[in-house]
């Protein structure tokens, strides 16, 4: 293996996620804090800033164990971070760098974990690295609330009649097929937000999706989809057949993906009467209901871009368990 400067590497990573994978900016800052804490992990511990120090198989599980434990003290800033990630930008610079490595909760050290997850099969696949080294290490574990819910069709066919019944500005006609799409598609938020047109086949009724992990794959959209996003770009003048962002601000900027949470929050609340729906919850609903009107799981774990038909399973809620068959025998005729 070749000995590379770490941090040209990093650059280079953001580069392709910007130009090649087209990830937000929102996504982009994420990986940028991800690699900056990685690099402060390294320094911090005295380790050369080069792909030789990750050889060592004991780094990758010591990286978990810090970022689970939330050990990224405030005690000194260091100079190579200092002078590569701030530049001129002095104290406000630093500042930022330290908001962008401490790590206070298992749900961000999940992230900052997958980033560098990325990062290493990233530099696998330009034979930087022999392998990824981070594929075997496990997320810390993260309470949360409770099970992820799903909408009922009711529910689901409130919220997009109601945005069909009442598009009276531009505004109205991008929620609609943004919600359309959560539903109909069953795309992450991420993944839609990212999408451009040159990505979406209005004729063939396919999009080709670049997922989590560099994941790659083509789903068919229904009509009532494509419809929805005919007209949402008549109403607003855009050209489908070009390179700009499906899902934008008026002033052509590309959608955020907080953004787009708000949206469906704000709709479900108007039309719904809850304010406690999210994103997610349409994706789910899509796999169930397409569940519960006959489609595979496995046809359904290529929709949703899972890794396995077991991942899918729990994500859609099913119970996997057998009923055992009974080992006791009938009774026999007039002993009943």
């Amino acid at each position: 293996m070749k000995k590379h400067d770490l941090e040209s590497l990093a650059d280079e990573f953001l580069r392709v996620c910007r130009e090649e994978r087209r990830l937000s900016e929102r996504t982009l800052r994420t990986h940028r804090c991800g690699l900056d804490c990685l690099l402060f992990f390294l320094e911090q511990h005295c380790i050369p800033l080069d792909t030789m120090c990750l050889g060592s198989h004991h780094v990758p599980t010591s990286y978990r164990e810090w970022l689970a434990a939330g050990c990224a003290p405030i005690a000194a800033v260091p100079s190579r971070l200092s002078a590569a990630r701030c530049g001129s930008e002095g104290i406000e610079g630093i500042h930022q760098m330290w908001r962008a490595v401490q790590c206070r909760s298992r749900s961000a050290a999940r992230g900052r974990l997958a980033t560098a997850r990325l990062f290493c099969s990233w530099l696998a696949s330009e034979e930087v690295l022999d392998t990824n080294w981070f594929s075997g290490v496990e997320d810390p574990v993260v309470q949360t609330g409770g099970a992820q819910q799903s909408l009922t069709v009711g529910e689901v066919k409130l919220l997009i009649g109601g945005l069909r019944r009442h598009p009276s500005t531009w505004r109205d006609f991008r929620d609609r097929a943004l919600i359309e799409f959560l539903y109909r598609s069953g795309m992450h938020l991420a993944e839609i937000v990212a999408l451009d047109w040159s990505s979406i086949d209005l004729t063939r009724l396919t999009v080709d999706v670049s997922g989590r992990y560099a994941r790659r794959r083509r789903i068919a959209i229904p009509a009532a989809l494509v419809q929805a996003l005919e007209q949402y770009a008549e109403a607003g003048g855009m050209d489908t057949g070009g390179l700009g962002p499906v899902f934008q601000y008026r002033d052509g900027r590309r959608l955020s993906q907080s953004h787009g949470i708000n949206i469906v929050r704000a709709r479900a609340r108007q039309f719904l009467g809850r304010s406690d729906v999210v994103p997610s919850w349409l994706r789910k609903s899509c796999g169930v209901h397409r569940l519960r009107s006959g489609a595979s799981v496995g046809d359904l774990k290529k929709l949703l871009g899972l890794g396995s038909l077991e991942e899918t399973r729990g994500f859609l809620g099913i119970d996997t368990r057998r009923a055992k068959p009974s080992s006791r025998r009938p009774p026999r005729p007039g002993h009943m």
